[in-house]
């Protein structure tokens, strides 16, 4: 709407002098407005009020500016008293944040690590035994021949487990 935007650029004008001369300057440096409706619209001055607003500093600041009743929406009593908005946390905050994240999760990977049973080391000799076996298990084509040669290694291993548990040696 035209007349609610030449009256907010009235008001900010107005605001604009009030505050020059509050500011203890002298008379030449009072702010005195260049727009060209500002004296046409002068009549306006007695009409707009300064909004009443909350502070959230200790001490009251009425420099917020002029506006027209209409304009603040409520009495000029019948303001809420809000807490003033919390802080967004910096980026600075958040990084640091998520570096003790990963510090932490780091932590927890090496206790797991310590308390796991250790693997078996990749040069055991019977780990490289095994992988021979089964480098040579996959270039027997018949599947009947892979079976039995599986079985009697089997067969095999478990006579050897049971000698060594019983502590007679025999041969096979």
């Amino acid at each position: 709407n035209k007349l609610d935007t030449l009256r907010g650029q009235y008001v900010r004008e107005l605001h604009k002098e009030t505050a020059s001369k509050k500011c203890g300057a002298g008379a030449d440096d009072v702010y005195k407005s260049r727009w060209k409706f500002f004296d046409k619209l002068d009549f306006l001055r007695g009409v707009v009020t300064p909004k009443k607003t909350i502070s959230n500093l200790d001490t009251t600041n009425k420099e917020n500016g002029p506006a027209t009743s209409a304009e603040s929406g409520q009495e000029n009593g019948d303001l809420p008293v809000v807490a003033p908005p919390a802080k967004r946390p910096r980026k600075q905050e958040f990084m640091s944040c998520i570096i003790a994240a990963v510090d932490v999760i780091k932590s927890l990977q090496l206790q797991k690590s310590a308390t796991s049973a250790p693997q078996p080391q990749d040069d055991d000799e019977d780990v490289w035994f095994g992988k021979t076996v089964a480098a040579k298990m996959r270039k027997i084509q018949n599947e009947d021949v892979k079976v039995e040669v599986k079985y009697k290694i089997e067969k095999l291993l478990v006579q050897a487990v049971r000698q060594d548990t019983s502590g007679a040696f025999c041969p096979f």
